[in-house]
């Protein structure tokens, strides 16, 4: 798979480099739905309700 460089340049990625790639990918996902379902437990267990978030173009969270 070739990926492009800020330059524009493409660069070839590795198998490894792509399996590693996919493996970070699978993780992040699992904690994100491990940080959810906890975040849904805490809010149970303490009677507070969930605030609703919205992330910004850098990334931050802001509770709308």
């Amino acid at each position: 798979m070739a990926k492009t460089t800020k330059d524009e340049i493409p660069v070839e990625e590795s198998a490894q480099a792509s399996e590693v790639s996919d493996k970070v990918r699978e993780a992040r996902a699992l904690l994100g739905k491990q940080m959810s379902a906890n975040l849904i437990a805490i809010a149970e267990l303490t009677h507070t309700p969930i605030p609703h978030m919205q992330v910004d173009e850098h990334g931050v969270f802001h509770e709308i």
